[in-house]
């Protein structure tokens, strides 16, 4: 094996073999993601004469790896990602658990992702501190309690969690326009609205400002580009932990919500840092 494998690593991948089978006995898809960690070179190639049946291989050869693969498949069931194939009358209840179906969800958890991946949360955290530099910890805490609220089934709480990431976000870019500020209304502005704690105003506020300099091109294109769409992420994220986690007549909030959500978040907060560390080296 040439690296550690973990849930993580074997989820990205048994992801990526669903996509070529959907409706199959069991074993199709885990040796489906075999090859696929063969053809990644995370694990070491077998024999050829074993490559045609990867899985009876591995049982001997490595059964920690084994384990790991039959826990990712049934993790697949219990996100409802895959349903054991329905039992017809010629199809004994015994045989139904050794095929599967993909459901509609597993579709879009198959089709519709790019890395990373929610259910890899040591690898969602890792590519978010090697993607984002000097990433706020309070920001990284807030998204590791939201994955692993997720991947518990806890709804609710992954959208309070990731809400409170966004909500440290804006803080921590509107802190970096008042230092940056050189005229006093805006340095005023930025700081009352700071001061007051009005998450809507500040975000309002600081999307003007943020706009403004957009507009007079004093920001490069190569910072604020998408910036309109990601800065928006991150207030509908808190919307949505407001407006459905924690308000008390909505209070639902469904398996979906908190998966895009976590999906678009590296993103929206690589954004804000781009913003960030540009007033950190200029002023405005």
């Amino acid at each position: 094996m040439n690296r550690q494998v973990t849930k993580g690593i074997v989820l990205k991948y048994m992801r990526e073999a669903l996509k070529k089978y959907n409706c199959n006995p069991h074993i199709t898809l885990i040796n489906e993601t075999l090859i696929k960690l063969v053809e990644a070179n995370i694990i070491d190639p077998p024999p050829k004469d074993k490559m045609s049946n990867l899985y009876n291989h591995i049982s001997v050869a490595n059964p920690d790896l084994e384990k790991l693969l039959v826990e990712c498949y049934t993790y697949l069931i219990i996100q409802g990602i895959i349903i054991p194939k329905p039992v017809t009358p010629n199809y004994g209840s015994h045989e139904a658990w050794s095929a599967f179906r993909t459901t509609e969800y597993g579709e879009e958890w198959a089709n519709s992702e790019k890395e990373p991946i929610p259910e890899d949360v040591d690898g969602f955290v890792k590519y978010m501190r090697e993607t984002i530099q000097d990433l706020d910890d309070v920001v990284i805490q807030y998204v590791s309690e939201a994955l692993s609220t997720f991947n518990g089934k806890y709804f609710f709480a992954s959208a309070v969690m990731l809400g409170a990431a966004a909500e440290k976000m804006i803080y921590l870019l509107s802190d970096a326009i008042k230092n940056s500020a050189t005229k006093p209304k805006l340095k005023s502005d930025i700081t009352e609205a700071l001061e007051y704690r009005r998450l809507k105003t500040l975000f309002d506020l600081m999307s003007k400002i943020l706009n403004g300099l957009i507009e007079q091109k004093i920001i490069p294109y190569s910072i604020h580009e998408g910036s309109n769409h990601y800065l928006s992420s991150l207030f509908d994220t808190i919307r949505i932990q407001r407006n459905y986690a924690v308000h008390p007549v909505v209070g639902k909030v469904t398996k979906l919500q908190p998966r895009l959500l976590l999906l678009s978040f590296p993103h929206a907060c690589k954004k804000g840092y781009d913003f960030l560390n540009w007033l950190k080296e200029n002023n405005i």
